[in-house]
């Protein structure tokens, strides 16, 4: 019994002492989709710009009727106007972000967010009534638009 002890001590001090094999390592590669053919990159473009106009002029029409309305927060008028341009702006929104297709060219798709975003700061601004901010903002918003409707062109 002793010497099987022993044995098995000696075993564990070998298997111990025993340098073991660098251990190994796994790269592991993100997956990344194959690049969009010409086509693709063609019809995301034209279906992006056509979503683009659509909104865009829905957007820019409530933004107008709020321009044309009385320059008074609290007239009713104006009130109307701001209402619909907020849920205007909120669903045009989402349906741009919904249905851009994946493929859309960088130069449209960061003019569009720069607009959405821009928008969103008007509609804050406007909650607040902080008519700079909200000009700002429209200016903003502009600038976005111009970039969006060069690229589609």
């Amino acid at each position: 019994m002793l010497a099987l002890s022993v044995a098995a001590a000696a075993l564990a001090v070998v298997a111990f002492m025993t340098p073991s094999k660098a251990p190994s390592t796994t790269v592991v590669l993100p997956w990344s989709p194959p690049a969009p053919s010409a086509d693709q990159v063609t019809a995301a473009r034209t279906r992006a710009c056509e979503l683009w106009g659509n909104a865009a002029t829905t957007m820019d029409d409530a933004t107008n009727a709020v321009a044309h309305a009385p320059a008074d927060w609290n007239d009713p008028v104006t009130q109307e106007a701001l209402a619909n341009e907020a849920r205007v702006i909120l669903v045009e929104s989402a349906y741009l972000r919904r249905e851009l297709p994946a493929g859309t060219p960088a130069a449209i798709r960061s003019g569009i967010d720069d607009y959405l975003a821009a928008s969103s700061d008007m509609e804050d601004a406007t909650t607040h009534r902080k008519g700079s901010l909200r000009n700002a903002a429209i200016g903003r918003a502009n600038t976005a638009e111009d970039k969006v409707n060069a690229a589609c062109r």
